[in-house]
């Protein structure tokens, strides 16, 4: 039985308040999410310029450019995501 001061953290608490804060750790699930980021984004993108080049008629023109946006818009956000895993904690 512990017998400390009631007053008193627990060692784990102090160690926690007192330590220098550390960045987050890349590891599945961060990178499943990553993943589905860019699968989501690409899929939108594709979405949206397939249902352009059948409202206009315009195959594959608006296609290939939704395809593009989507390509992009999936780069930057996993840009974004990944770029927090690799900057000093603050």
């Amino acid at each position: 039985m512990d017998r400390r001061d009631p007053g008193t953290l627990p060692d784990w608490a102090d160690r926690k308040m007192t330590s220098a804060p550390q960045r987050p750790q890349l590891g599945l699930y961060a990178l499943i999410g990553i993943g589905t980021l860019n699968l989501v984004s690409l899929l939108v993108g594709l979405g949206i310029g397939w249902f352009l080049d059948g409202r206009f008629h315009s195959f594959p023109a608006a296609t290939l450019i939704g395809l593009a946006v989507g390509i992009a818009a999936g780069l930057t956000t996993s840009w974004l995501q990944i770029r927090r895993y690799f900057t000093d904690a603050k």
